[in-house]
């Protein structure tokens, strides 16, 4: 997949990792409602076990909310240990959606031609 602009973030190929990224300087949002958010992602990560979330801060990283969009969901696999790695075992119970499996944007490797 090819970046566009001139960041990006790589989360890597590792099992059973977290990894965070957090703004250096928070983003100033306006007073005045509703507040978008936009943004270009591509992910390929294990449908159901494998999740990444946007969310927000309005104290200064004291509590933080979860964002959610249509792309988004709270179902995972059966066998999940959320809890073993700091999160809820129930992520639909505890209310928090994550973007997990592949992105519409991704590219299918399967299509490419051998080489």
């Amino acid at each position: 997949m090819k970046p566009v602009g001139s960041q990006q973030w790589w989360g890597g190929q590792q099992g059973q990792t977290n990894s965070q990224m957090t703004l250096a300087n928070p983003l100033a949002l306006p007073a005045t409602q509703p507040i978008t958010l936009s943004f270009s992602t591509g992910y390929d990560t294990e449908e159901g076990w494998d999740f990444f979330w946007v969310q927000l801060s309005r104290d200064g990283g004291q509590t933080w909310r979860t964002l959610t969009n249509a792309h988004t969901t709270c179902q995972h696999a059966r066998m999940w240990d959320g809890g073993g790695q700091g999160f809820p075992d129930d992520l639909c119970a505890a209310g928090i959606e994550g973007f997990t499996g592949k992105s519409p944007a991704f590219p299918s490797y399967a299509a490419r031609p051998s080489t």
